[in-house]
């Protein structure tokens, strides 16, 4: 599928290339709690772009209190949906890791701290993944910029979720409801016996079907009074 190329598209990867130099420039905690700000930014942005309903209800969803309001709620719908893959949830969910390392330590914040070098070194996204001759720097901050590159050009290629207005049907073929009446009509008799009159078969057969015609009914027409008929 060709990528659409609009400018939204191209002006957002003048922003990732930006942000990349930007990264180079800030200190070791800046760096990573500004690049994890921006992936969170983005999968809001994605989820923005996708989702079905109004700007209202999506915002509510996505801030203060919503379901989709964290870092980590994002990352575990996107891979869900299939909107980023395994490997970058896994990457994202490292960065988070260690965006929450800076959180909790008053102290200075290093990439070359043993335990934020070692979560650096399980990125799978960067180029330089396995290296670990490579400055854990420039691995983390290559590693920011191909996620955000590739959320970028898959929602390129995204189409917008189909809001669903089909009901359920329950048109059968005639054959077909000859043929299951038949059915339930034996079995009817192999219970009741060859002498049961049609008011025991029917009955029968109701008390059987009940359940399966409520589900049915409420798929086809939503919650009704059906419950009544036991009453």
């Amino acid at each position: 599928m060709e990528k659409r190329l609009t400018k939204e598209y191209l002006d957002t990867l003048k922003k990732i290339f930006k942000l990349r130099s930007e990264l180079n420039k800030e200190s070791d905690r800046g760096s990573i709690l500004m690049a994890t700000s921006f992936l969170e930014y983005e999968l809001k942005r994605l989820f923005e772009y996708y989702l079905i309903g109004n700007k209202k209800d999506l915002e509510e969803m996505l801030t203060g209190q919503g379901g989709l309001a964290t870092f980590s709620s994002r990352i575990k719908l996107a891979y869900s949906l299939g909107l980023i893959s395994k490997v970058t949830m896994d990457d994202l969910n490292i960065i988070k890791k260690i965006r929450n390392d800076c959180g909790h330590n008053y102290e200075t914040i290093s990439f070359e701290d043993p335990s934020i070098k070692q979560r650096i070194y399980y990125l799978k996204s960067s180029v330089y993944a396995g290296d670990n001759k490579i400055n854990p720097k420039k691995i983390f901050i290559n590693n920011v910029f191909i996620i955000l590159s590739e959320i970028q050009g898959h929602k390129a290629d995204l189409n917008k979720a189909i809001e669903l207005t089909k009901k359920y049907s329950t048109n059968v073929p005639f054959e077909e409801i000859e043929k299951l009446a038949n059915e339930n009509l034996k079995m009817a008799k192999e219970y009741c016996g060859e002498n049961a009159t049609i008011e025991q078969l029917v009955e029968y057969i109701k008390s059987v079907q009940l359940e399966t015609l409520k589900g049915l009914d409420r798929a086809k027409n939503g919650p009704n009074d059906i419950n009544k008929e036991e009453e």
